[in-house]
């Protein structure tokens, strides 16, 4: 009897412990290593990120003495418990290094050029690559080069920290020196130079026959060396194979642009050729062969081809349409409307008409929230 009744308690309390909700049952946390326990008590790290560090270190085999030698270094420089697992996790091969060996000497380097406090975590933190470069091999002559033409310290520092601007340090090549003495015999001025850094720096990392046949190609469709859209033809040149350039040129000669026209588009705007061959054909088929712009139209607002056709350009359209619908607006405004500036479209369009019609502020909201395709009527020529 004893020994049923035992049977079901136990049966009872099987039950009731299976069934109870999920919430309650604790989560299920890793050991609390040594490892771990000494990264949170003496370094300051979060136990999740401790746990994570601890495993990295454990897979290479890096012993606790390097592993407090690497926390002590980088801390040293200000850098925080949260960049350091950061650091790690992105380049795992870095706990390896001997600290006084390999990583203290560029942290030094790069500290004493300039990249210092603050500014050295932000850049490090973000793009610790860095660090796995030669110092010798690498750095050094980077930083040379680079000083060269900047002129001081803080001013390439304030490149390091603009975005993308650590790219320098990552692209350097000794073709660099060569390729900015290719633009300035150009006549390209510094300050489109050391734009060029920022938009696209692997660019004079490019050999210096491939960068010049690049420049050389630029300046033959048009370009004027002296102004910006220069160095923007060169980003959008040398950001892709021969072949895809072509196939993009060859793109627009199939909606019927003769060369001269795609060559009038590219000065104006050499950045249309960024897009992928997806979006602008979507672009010009929806807007030509739709909407029924003409190929002068745009050539004059190359712009329009690089606006957004469901956040910008239909929600415009579906204003713009419904008001000449109504009679308030002319078939002849829509060409400006969809190119102008939020703020204008605004000014000129919705607070005016809207007063008018208020509905068209409710379907502009909505139209940005949730756009479609939208019936195309005749476009004025």
């Amino acid at each position: 009897m004893f020994r049923f009744k035992f049977l079901g308690e136990s049966l009872r309390l099987t039950w009731s412990t299976s069934l109870r909700p999920l919430s309650t049952v604790a989560p299920v946390r890793p050991p609390r290593t040594p490892t771990v326990g000494y990264l949170v008590g003496s370094h300051g790290f979060s136990p999740d990120a401790a746990v994570a560090l601890s495993n990295l270190s454990s897979k290479r085999g890096v012993s606790c003495e390097r592993l407090d030698s690497v926390m002590m270094l980088f801390k040293s420089y200000g850098f925080s418990p949260a960049t350091i697992v950061g650091i790690f996790t992105s380049y795992p091969s870095m706990l390896s290094s001997k600290s006084e060996e390999k990583l203290k000497p560029k942290l030094e380097f790069l500290a004493a050029s300039g990249l210092s406090g603050e500014a050295l975590v932000h850049v490090i933190g973000n793009d610790p690559f860095i660090l796995t470069r030669s110092l010798e091999g690498h750095l050094v002559p980077c930083f040379n080069s680079l000083l060269k033409f900047f002129g001081s310290s803080e001013e390439l520092v304030a490149l390091f920290l603009t975005k993308r601007g650590s790219w320098a340090l990552r692209n350097f090549s000794s073709a660099m020196e060569l390729n900015i003495n290719t633009l300035r015999s150009f006549g390209v001025p510094n300050s489109s130079i050391a734009r060029l850094f920022t938009l696209r720096v692997r660019a004079l990392s490019r050999t210096p026959s491939e960068f010049r046949a690049i420049v050389d190609e630029m300046k033959g469709m048009g370009l004027d060396p002296s102004s910006m859209m220069f160095i923007y033809g060169v980003c959008s040149c040398a950001g892709m194979k021969r072949p895809r350039w072509e196939a993009k040129v060859g793109l627009f000669y199939k909606y019927g642009f003769s060369e001269a026209q795609f060559r009038t588009l590219f000065v104006k705007q050499p950045s249309v050729m960024n897009s992928s061959m997806k979006r602008s054909e979507k672009m010009l088929n929806y807007l030509m062969n739709d909407l029924g712009l003409t190929i002068k139209y745009i050539t004059s607002y190359p712009v329009v081809l690089m606006s957004s056709l469901e956040r910008k350009i239909l929600p415009r359209l579906s204003v713009l349409f419904f008001l000449i619908s109504e009679g308030l607006l002319k078939q002849t405004s829509i060409g400006r409307a969809i190119v102008i500036s939020e703020a204008d479209f605004a000014r000129f369009f919705l607070l005016p008409f809207g007063q008018k019609r208020p509905q068209i502020l409710e379907m502009y909201k909505k139209k940005k929230e949730s756009p479609n395709i939208l019936t195309p009527q005749p476009f004025a020529r």
